[in-house]
């Protein structure tokens, strides 16, 4: 350990850098019962004071790693922000339901889901303390009596309970992390060996890591994480994309707000200012039999079949993309492709955007305007 802070040390001296003594701490992490020797490390030649406990990004982290200390610091600090709700809620005055939800969830709830991934290792008995918190919250909102059942509550208010959104958070935060497969996180995260199954398998009284328990919530729940676009560095510099352009033509003219027979009639009245360009229609759709796209040429139709967990969005883009693949092969050099999608076509002026998909058109559309001369627009229909 103290190899590796002259390491940082020497680092932060050749780039400039200072680290701060105030705010670096030594905390020995253990378990291990009856007395045993603190580290004795040195920055700069001066020890390194050695404390029970710290704070790091937000959370308390103790030397047993129990997360007591970080529970009831939460529970105090949520309580102090229930004020407000108590101080506007009433049963003949101040704000309604679903004001005061929102206000107990951009106030308290945000509280308990920071770093929930992290201290849902700790004893049931310590993540019990902040139940008390959250069904507090809900009763001020719902204006429930103190003697309700959790379970009611929760299922009134239509908010999980903290053990059941904690479960989702780590979910959610699992799937980001497998979109990076080659980090060290995902590493980690996803280590589910031999010796980590000899340490936490057999034992009762200890908790096990994010990795294990999320593994465990995949195979309670899905069998298996299903596949994610990883993550990946855009192929293209932003700067030199080709200007994609949108028409909005046809956005007064919404669906609702006139016959079918109407909105056939402008749709090809307007088609008209497009008539030096090829046309093509794309379109995604999501049902209960499934997700799949479709993209209409003059003289053909591609199509293809998504994973059931895809969405609407994904699908529509996925149409897109085929399209412009297509176009590749086409002799044409002027085409303008339909969607009625406004998510995807939004997506794609979006020139730093991060999502696969979007990299991906991005990149067909350098291709096709720097090396195929194509001129390709995009065109918004109800």
């Amino acid at each position: 350990m103290q190899m590796a802070l002259n390491k940082v040390t020497t680092w932060v001296d050749e780039h400039g850098f200072r680290l701060s003594m105030e705010k670096t701490k030594v905390v020995h992490f253990t378990r291990r019962r009856g007395p045993y020797p603190d580290p004795s490390l040195t920055l700069h030649n001066t020890a390194l004071q050695v404390t029970e406990q710290m704070r790091f990004l937000g959370l308390i982290f103790d030397r047993k790693l129990t997360w007591v200390p970080h529970v009831k610091d939460l529970k105090t600090r949520c309580l102090k922000a229930m004020d407000l709700i108590k101080c506007i809620s009433g049963q003949k005055w101040g704000a309604d339901r679903q004001t005061l939800m929102r206000l107990y969830q951009a106030l308290v709830r945000s509280k308990l889901d920071y770093g929930c991934q992290a201290y849902a290792s700790a004893a049931p008995s310590t993540l019990k303390m902040l139940d008390s918190v959250h069904h507090l919250g809900i009763r001020l909102a719902t204006g429930a009596f103190r003697t309700s059942p959790a379970q009611s509550l929760c299922a009134e208010s239509g908010e999980p309970s903290l053990s059941l959104r904690r479960d989702k958070l780590s979910m959610q935060l699992q799937a980001r992390i497998v979109r990076q497969p080659g980090s060290l996180t995902c590493a980690a995260a996803c280590n589910q060996s031999e010796e980590l199954d000899a340490i936490f398998g057999g034992s009762v009284s200890l908790r096990p890591p994010y990795g294990r328990r999320v593994n465990q919530l995949t195979i309670e729940l899905l069998t298996e994480i299903p596949h994610i676009l990883p993550v990946a560095v855009a192929g293209v510099a932003p700067w030199t994309l080709p200007d994609i352009r949108v028409c909005t033509g046809m956005t007064h003219h919404l669906r609702g707000d006139a016959p079918s027979g109407a909105l056939r009639a402008f749709f090809l009245e307007h088609q008209q200012t497009h008539s030096q360009s090829v046309p093509v229609y794309t379109d995604g759709s999501k049902s209960e039999r499934g997700v799949g796209w479709a993209a209409v040429f003059p003289t053909s139709t591609v199509r293809g079949k998504l994973p059931d967990q895809a969405s609407i969005f994904t699908a529509e883009l996925s149409a897109i993309i085929s399209t412009l693949e297509n176009i590749l092969d086409q002799p044409q050099t002027n085409y303008i492709i339909y969607s009625d999608s406004r998510s995807s076509l939004q997506a794609l002026q979006h020139i730093y955007s991060d999502q696969p998909l979007v990299q991906k058109a991005h990149q067909l559309l350098h291709v096709l305007h720097f090396e195929r001369s194509c001129d390709v627009e995009f065109c918004w229909v109800p």
